[in-house]
């Protein structure tokens, strides 16, 4: 089987955001600023209802923002992630990659590497609805995107068959 697809700088990052995303340091800070932050508001919220009641207004404010940011920092992380990693690639020249797929490996041609790579290579596999990321080390790998793609390809299909070859059904 062989596609040939397109990648931009949103490619990319939605590639760097899943490979943060699956890094356990990365998570553990982000669920500290969530709570703190949140818990911080709630705390003085708090004093603010128990210390000073005439500024209630204010208290409840501050309670509704503490829980505003408990709900919405994973999306305001993810943006202000995937803005400082567009501003990085923005100026990147992405060309028209080419991927052909065996039993025995892949071929790959793009702007980042030429040649063959056996199946067991690829450390690990993430698909989701709109990517294949394959990774060949703990950050360097191959994107495959959905909307990149110049033929028409069965994306179900391609998935099974990349989740077949490389061992890693699920």
């Amino acid at each position: 089987m062989k596609i040939q697809y397109k990648i931009g700088p949103e490619d990319v990052a939605a590639f760097n955001l899943q490979h943060l995303k699956g890094l356990p340091e990365i998570n553990k800070k982000q669920l500290n600023r969530r709570i703190l932050l949140s818990a911080v508001y709630g705390l003085i919220a708090i004093g603010l209802f128990i210390y000073e009641p005439g500024y209630w207004p204010f208290a409840w404010l501050l309670m509704f923002f503490a829980i505003l940011w408990f709900i919405f920092y994973p999306k305001v992380w993810e943006h202000r992630v995937r803005k400082k990693i567009l501003k990085i690639f923005k100026d990147k020249k992405y060309g028209i990659s080419e991927i052909n797929f065996t039993p025995d490996g892949i071929w790959v041609k793009n702007d980042a590497r030429e040649g063959s790579l056996n199946w067991s290579d690829i450390k690990k596999v993430v698909m989701t609805d709109v990517h294949i990321f394959m990774y060949l080390t703990e950050d360097d790998g191959i994107i495959i995107s959905k909307s990149g793609l110049q033929e028409e390809v069965d994306w179900r299909e391609l998935c099974d068959y990349i989740k077949k070859e490389s061992g890693q059904l699920s």
